[in-house]
């Protein structure tokens, strides 16, 4: 999640304009880890489909960006540049 922060609030928030609230999280409940993207958007701005397909997009480049770090990258989330 601190590797994925700030590139989440660049596209969705910033480039994509979806709304001021926009910020991911992990969870631990019961034993069960998961992870989630909350963007907090006007209706009348974005639909439901329109913040989905936001954050499928930004999650499937931010896939890509894990892939192609380098190990020590990964360990020490050194300043990383990471453009969409």
């Amino acid at each position: 999640m601190s590797i994925m922060e700030e590139p989440c609030f660049d596209f969705l928030r910033t480039k994509k304009t979806l709304g001021y609230t926009v910020f991911p999280m992990t969870r631990c409940t019961y034993g069960i880890v998961g992870h989630s993207i909350t963007v907090r958007s006007q209706i009348d701005k974005f639909t439901v489909e329109q913040v989905k397909a936001a954050v499928d997009l930004f999650l499937i480049d931010f896939h890509q960006f894990l892939i192609n770090m380098t190990e020590q990258e990964f360990q020490g989330n050194f300043h990383i540049t990471y453009m969409i």
